[in-house]
């Protein structure tokens, strides 16, 4: 997984629904890791698996996709993470959990003053 070329410009072509309905059509990204994050992030979970990303001669589908947004070689921050359960009767339960926000570094902002009075 390594090798894949997070840089490289990417195609996205999502899935239609059952029903035929398709709420996002063929979107072209400047780099890989956008088109997955936006595959992961923005589109419904239910189009993911017909999907396909082209990039540069390597073509991902939608399980694909997903283990290049969960690897660690995966350059983005990633805002949500789609996390998949099922119950014991099957049913899905499927939502979505922050992620831990990056550290920002320790800036001490200085209070405004006070308008002068006298």
């Amino acid at each position: 997984m390594s090798s894949f070329d997070y840089n490289a410009p990417a195609d996205l072509f999502p899935a239609r629904s059952r029903s035929g309905h398709r709420p996002v059509g063929y979107r072209r990204f400047n780099t890989a890791a956008e088109a997955i994050r936006f595959a992961i992030e923005q589109m419904p979970s239910e189009f993911l698996d017909g999907t396909v990303m082209e990039s540069r001669d390597e073509r991902a589908d939608g399980f694909r996709i997903k283990a290049l947004y969960d690897s660690k070689d995966y350059p983005l921050l990633r805002k949500w993470r789609r996390v998949d359960l099922r119950n014991a009767s099957g049913a899905d339960l499927t939502f979505a959990t922050r992620q831990p926000r990056a550290r920002e570094p320790n800036v001490k902002s200085k209070a405004p003053l006070a308008p002068n009075t006298c």
